[in-house]
């Protein structure tokens, strides 16, 4: 597996935001030590999210599809999952700190 693999990555936080009339939804992920980025996923224009969580353990599946929406992004956790479907989704690797996790603008988000 590469440097990047998704398998070894674990949900740290999500974070609704309200914009006008559709949502949007960020997803923060985070490796254990093992590199210095984390992965901000952030869904815009959000249809719909079902959110199924115990303690959550590490990404064991990410799939996206086409959707009349947009896209279906899949996630499946050991111990839950997420599946939203949004209009816009970006990806990006971020550099992060020990047991933090900073955006891009260099704000740390504990």
């Amino acid at each position: 597996m590469g440097d990047r693999c998704v398998k070894d990555l674990k949900l740290v936080k999500l974070e609704f935001v309200r914009e006008a009339v559709k949502s949007t939804l960020v997803a923060w992920f985070e490796w254990n030590d093992k590199a210095p980025e984390a992965l901000r996923v952030v869904y815009r224009q959000v249809e719909s999210v079902e959110i199924e969580m115990a303690p959550a353990g590490p990404v064991q599946l990410d799939e996206i599809e086409p959707h009349d929406r947009g896209c279906r992004h899949e996630i499946q956790l050991i111990g839950g999952s997420i599946v939203a479907v949004c209009a816009h989704l970006e990806a990006k690797w971020i550099p992060q700190h020990p047991k933090s996790v900073v955006d891009d603008t260099g704000t740390t988000m504990v």
